[in-house]
């Protein structure tokens, strides 16, 4: 009986047979798991994008009233300059 059962789970066609169906699996599956990749490493890059253009509009923000500030202190000084010459 044991045998029997032997010949019955032996598959045609040796080692090669088996590994068949693992290889058909990773042809199906290869398509889904490269999409799935494309997509994780585009959307980390988008990210950072959008963190670098975030920080880029901080910091020209940050300029712009920098330069506002000066100007309006330039012209402060300017005007009580020209109030006590008068």
């Amino acid at each position: 009986m044991v045998g029997v059962v032997r010949e019955m789970t032996k598959l045609p066609g040796g080692p090669s047979f088996r590994l068949l169906g693992p290889i058909c699996l990773g042809i199906v599956a290869f398509p889904l798991a490269l999409d799935s990749a494309k997509e994780l490493y585009w959307t980390i890059r988008m990210k950072k994008l959008n963190m670098d253009e975030i920080l880029s509009d901080r910091f020209t923000w940050l300029h712009h009233s920098i330069i506002s500030d000066e100007i309006d202190r330039t012209l402060l000084k300017q005007s009580l300059t020209k109030l006590k010459d008068l």
